[in-house]
């Protein structure tokens, strides 16, 4: 029995990765059924075998396989392949009829529906000789042997599920190679065609096969088989072995030369047992899922390897080698969660990838991705996450990912989607998500707009603000595509209105209020630097909600700082201060100016704001009550009580905003300006020297004026001379660097 093993990618699959994302962008970039490479773009292709094998793997593995690619191949065409990769991939006959001269060696169509007959005849034309191992399981639109009977050289067939017409003594007469043959769900009348194939056959495949005339005499005839699986689903034991009677001396006597024998569902007597116990020489592999042997311990001792439910190992491996069993698979994965729930694996990784793979390849079905989920949040924690590679994390982001695309919008998967949403709180957000960054955005505000569950809407809240802290403009206008932001302000008018916070409890009102804090958080990180998402918030009144919120809770200073940070924003795009110029909102972000002495956000975001509404000149400021001119004087005020080293929560992602200020004819927007800077370059030297350093000519432009108060070219100076410090210091490391390697190398 052929173990699994999982490791990351080879160089050759990370090298075609990359070849696919550019040859994808072709087909979509031209909206062409097929490839069109040659002269006229100047692109000849000419794919060696082993790379064309490699391309189609990948793109099946990625649900990407359609004929467009397949023409890669067509007639013509330099381009080779050998192996053909196309389960459960939906392709037609039509696709294949391009890969009608190529010499195939293996091909594996299982789970496609709309492969017919047809399809196997044409293939045949070059592929008569040369092919090996043909997969045909769960192809229901195949019918006759004929198609199949053609491949002479075939050494391996999968036949498994399908409704093909079967004739046994012309399988062993017309495909006298024959090495592997799996029969598997089939009803078969017996075996005895098969005894053609006694002197070749080594592996026989006869899971939930049900016949009349006790198949077991047929196969102690198959002389070298090394290979046999007379297993079957639980709810069959019974049956099978009433069919198989027994598994006797008998058994190893006539197939000496038997290694791996899979009985995993079967209702075993005590002789059984024995004969198992006695079974000389020990097996390589024993299938016992299912199997109850408690009066037997020694049992699972063998074989090398066994599948069970008893134990770590037995559990994984039959992840592993049973992915095509679903109720295989569910029993195993709730089993593994168990274990992993109370105790630690031996082998963590080995499991996470297993658990990973079996839930891609049963999407659709809630009972294993709810216990798939429900592991990965386990594996996936801070402690086990050291030894984990990129390609690992992935692995099972995605597969995390795809169980809530298939279930998000299903009513009663609760559990489901509380799994994934914890399972993706144990990855770095977005480094180890990135990859899927816009599939995830849509499910997780999916979640959001139509979910009933509080935790899954807050957990999902926390996951999207994480995710949009970290990522540039572009990222944060898909966001709002999704119409994110009028989510957030619904979430916190549900929060707000009809006065629900003050009749819940302690905990929840607590809970109700964090989720509002994340909501004005996530809302201040998706219009940053976004001009589009800020003029999304004003369009669905968001102006109006910031002040009832504010009214609300004007005590609370964490909840003040977003709402600021979000409207500050909002005044950096010229085009939308106006609608800022209302007598209400620029009353309270002068008051706010001096909220409390020792919170310096909530002043300073208050003065960026009002330095921004005033940079536009007197003829913009619109608003009669707050005068531009005492306000401006106010914002000098305010700041020279500021301190200068004060630690910041703010975190800028450019300075343009600032240097914006700095290069305003307003002396007062200049000085605001000109302190964020020494505040931010003192403090916080080597993240934003780096980023002022291109823009330093302006302010020693600006030092240089003769009319500026003595106090603000104090704070240029000191920003200035940071910033040249942070230059020296690094061009020394730079010399010391070179000084370094110079020396260690030889003449």
């Amino acid at each position: 029995m052929d173990i699994p093993v999982y490791s990351i990618p080879s160089l050759l699959d990370l090298c075609v990765d990359v070849l696919i994302e550019r040859l994808n962008h072709r087909i979509y970039a031209s909206g062409s059924d097929s490839f069109q490479f040659g002269s006229d773009d100047g692109l000849s292709l000419s794919i060696p075998p082993e790379v064309g094998d490699t391309i189609i793997k990948r793109l099946n593995k990625r649900n990407l396989l359609s004929e467009a690619w397949l023409s890669l191949f067509r007639p013509g065409s330099l381009n080779q392949l050998r192996r053909l990769y196309a389960r459960r991939s939906n392709i037609t006959n039509r696709s294949l009829t391009y890969l009608v001269n190529q010499e195939l060696q293996e091909i594996d169509l299982s789970e496609n529906d709309g492969i017919t007959d047809y399809a196997l005849y044409l293939l045949e034309t070059r592929s008569k000789k040369s092919l090996r191992h043909l997969n045909l399981s769960h192809c229901i639109s195949i019918r006759q042997f004929r198609c199949i009977s053609g491949f002479e050289a075939l050494r391996s067939l999968d036949a498994s599920y399908t409704l093909i017409q079967f004739n046994l003594s012309d399988i062993g007469k017309r495909l006298h190679h024959l090495k592997v043959i799996n029969l598997s769900g089939i009803s078969l009348k017996d075996l005895k065609g098969l005894e053609v194939l006694a002197a070749t056959l080594e592996c026989l495949i006869l899971f939930d096969s049900l016949a009349v005339n006790f198949i077991l005499r047929s196969v102690l005839k198959l002389k070298n088989l090394r290979k046999l699986d007379i297993s079957c689903s639980p709810i069959n034991g019974f049956e099978h072995m009433r069919q198989y009677e027994y598994v006797e001396d008998e058994l190893f006597q006539e197939l000496t030369k038997l290694e791996a024998l899979d009985l995993s569902g079967m209702q075993l007597c005590r002789k059984n047992f024995e004969v198992l116990m006695n079974a000389k020489p020990k097996l390589k592999f024993l299938g016992l899922m299912f199997v109850d042997y408690h009066n037997y311990p020694g049992l699972p001792q063998l074989a090398q390897h066994v599948t069970g439910e008893q134990n770590e190992h037995q559990i994984v491996l039959a992840l592993k080698l049973y992915k095509n069993r679903g109720q295989y698979i569910d029993i195993a994965l709730r089993r593994l969660f168990e274990i992993a729930r109370y105790s630690t694996l031996l082998n963590n990784d080995e499991a996470l990838e297993a658990v990973c793979h079996c839930m891609l390849a049963y999407p659709d079905d809630y009972s294993i991705q709810s216990a798939g989920s429900a592991s990965i949040y386990h594996f996936t924690k801070e402690s086990a996450s050291k030894t984990q590679s990129v390609t690992l994390r992935r692995l099972a982001v995605s597969a995390l990912l795809v169980a809530i695309e298939y279930h998000h919008l299903q009513p009663g998967r609760i559990q489901l989607q509380k799994n994934t949403c914890v399972s993706l709180c144990n990855f770095k957000i977005p480094s180890e998500v990135i990859f899927v960054y816009k599939r995830l955005a849509k499910v997780l505000i999916s979640y959001m707009t139509n979910n009933v569950d509080d935790f899954v809407q807050r957990i999902s809240l926390q996951l999207c603000n994480s995710l949009v802290c970290q990522v540039s403009g572009e990222s944060k206008e898909f966001f709002g595509s999704l119409n994110f932001v009028e989510l957030l302000l619904k979430i916190v008018l549900a929060r707000l209105e009809d006065g629900i916070i003050a009749g819940l409890d302690e905990e929840d009102r607590g809970r109700s209020i964090h989720a509002m804090h994340v909501a004005w958080s996530a809302m201040w990180n998706v219009t940053d630097e976004t001009p589009k998402n800020c003029e999304r918030f004003l369009k669905n009144k968001g102006l109006d909600v910031f002040l009832q919120c504010f009214q609300c809770f004007s005590s609370d200073e964490v909840l003040i700082v977003n709402m600021l940070g979000l409207l500050g924003n909002v005044a950096e795009v010229k085009s939308l201060r106006k609608y800022l110029m209302r007598e209400d909102c620029m009353k309270m972000f002068r008051s706010l100016l001096r909220f409390r002495e020792n919170n310096l956000e909530i002043g300073y975001n208050s003065a960026g704001i009002l330095a921004h509404l005033a940079s536009d000149g007197e003829a913009a400021w619109t608003v009669r009550e707050t005068p531009r001119e005492e306000t401006l004087n106010e914002i000098i005020r305010v700041s020279e009580i500021w301190d200068i080293t004060a630690d910041r929560s703010i975190n800028y992602r450019s300075l343009t905003p600032i240097i914006y200020l700095l290069c305003n004819d307003t002396m007062q927007v200049q000085y605001f300006a000109t302190w964020a800077l020494a505040n931010l370059t003192g403090v916080y030297s080597a993240k934003y020297c780096p980023m002022l350093w291109k823009d330093l000519i302006y302010l020693q432009n600006l030092r240089d004026q003769s009319n500026i108060p003595f106090r603000m070219r104090e704070l240029l100076d000191t920003t200035i001379e940071k910033c040249i410090l942070w230059k020296n210091s690094r061009d020394l490391k730079a010399i010391h660097d070179v000084n370094r390697l110079s020396s260690g190398c030889e003449d």
